[in-house]
This record gives structure tokens, C-alpha cells and sequence, in this order.
């Protein structure tokens, strides 16, 4: 063997392998440190006349290894099978998933995406969102913060297109909440940077609450 690479990596990382001519490499077993779920390896083989040099591209996160062995004979090669570590990839918007509820008593009520007739909530509603982080390929990620790139953003455009940004709940970058308190229609917009999650924008309607004598003229 001339040379492999073995570590740290993140989802979509390259892993190449040198190896001599006779030598066969396998998945032994290339499978998640979390279950017994096959990993996705999509692999490609360069031959010359000295080695073969194998590339494959990670996408499942956790530990794996990665063994290799003599197509002749079925020996494993020194140092067989290699241990590899990859992390997730940086959180994408298409794979990320944001929940909407209402939080009612300090306990989360879900309001289901799709509903029909559209959620309609009491004036002073206090309502949360919270959002998934997953990279690329589904694994969960982490949350990216400040200081780190793009984050999550929550707002609403309420009544008059006003703009009401969500703020961050206590224990969690993914955390939102915000009271709806003018009646009307709102669009829910759930975003990493700039784009859109997958499902986002919701929509909620938000009618008068009781009389209130002391604001009565």
C-alpha cells in the first residue's frame, strides 16, 4: 500500500486509497456507528502500471472501516481494516425540518403543515418554531450560530405585510418564539441565510380575542 487516509472527515469528503495492482478492496463493513444501516459509498477505480487507486465519497456520518485485501489470495493488507471517522457536512436548507406549535400552558400544541382550514389562533398567541439542522444527505448537524456562517431566522409577515422577527428561545440555536398579537393573516417564514426551508412559508390566522374593558371607547 502506498498510502491511505484515515481521520476526521465531513460528508462528501473524498476518502482515496493507493493500492497495489492485486489487492481487493471491500465494505467490511462500511455501516453506521449509530445502527447496523449500510452506508451510501459511491466509489471509482484508476488503474496504472504501479497501483489502483480507489476514491470514494462518504455521505453516512459516524465511524467506519474500511478493509482491504488481496484479490489473490484474500489476505488482509497491514493495518486492515482502516478506521475512518466523518462528521456531518454543514447544515443545508433543502434537508433541514422546522415544526410550528403553539404553546399553550408551557406545553407545545403542534399545528400539522398542510391543515385545512389554516390554523386560526387567538389575538396574544404565543407561537414556536423549531428547526432540525441537517447537512446534505440527512444527518443531523449542528446548528450553526453566530460567527459561523448563515443561521437560522424566523419572522412573520403579519397584517400590512408588518414584520415581526421570532426570537431565539433559552436552550437551543434552532429555538424560536414570538406573540401574535394584531388579528389577521400571517406568513411564517423559516430560513437558513437567505433560503427558504423545505415546507416554508406556513400560514396562520390570528382572530380577536375577548373584549377588554379597559381598552373599550
Amino acid at each position: 500500500m502506498k498510502s491511505h487516509t484515515q481521520g476526521c472527515n465531513t460528508c462528501c469528503a473524498v476518502l482515496q486509497l493507493f493500492l497495489p495492482t492485486q489487492t481487493l478492496i471491500g465494505t467490511s463493513p462500511w455501516c453506521r456507528s449509530a445502527d447496523a444501516a449500510a452506508a451510501s459509498l459511491a466509489g471509482r477505480q484508476h488503474h496504472d502500471t504501479a497501483c489502483t487507486r480507489h476514491r470514494y465519497q462518504a455521505t453516512v456520518a459516524g465511524r467506519h472501516a474500511l478493509a482491504v485485501a488481496c484479490s489473490t489470495t484474500g489476505e488482509a493488507l497491514a493495518g486492515s481494516p482502516f478506521d475512518i471517522d466523518v462528521g456531518p457536512g454543514p447544515a443545508a436548507a433543502a434537508a433541514c425540518r422546522a415544526s410550528l406549535a403553539v404553546l399553550d400552558g408551557g406545553e407545545e400544541r403542534p399545528l400539522e403543515p398542510g391543515a385545512n382550514p389554516v390554523p386560526t389562533l387567538p389575538a396574544g398567541a404565543e407561537v414556536a418554531v423549531s428547526v432540525a439542522a441537517a447537512d446534505a444527505y440527512g444527518n443531523a448537524a449542528a446548528a450553526p450560530g453566530e460567527g459561523s456562517g448563515p443561521g437560522f431566522a424566523v419572522e412573520a409577515l403579519g397584517p400590512g405585510q408588518a414584520q415581526l422577527p421570532f426570537a431565539r428561545r433559552p436552550g437551543g440555536a434552532g429555538a424560536f418564539t414570538a406573540l401574535l398579537t394584531a388579528a389577521g393573516s400571517y406568513d411564517v417564514h423559516a430560513r437558513l441565510g437567505d433560503v427558504a426551508l423545505a415546507g416554508w412559508p406556513r400560514v396562520l390566522h390570528v382572530a380577536p380575542g375577548t373584549s377588554d374593558a379597559a381598552r373599550c371607547l
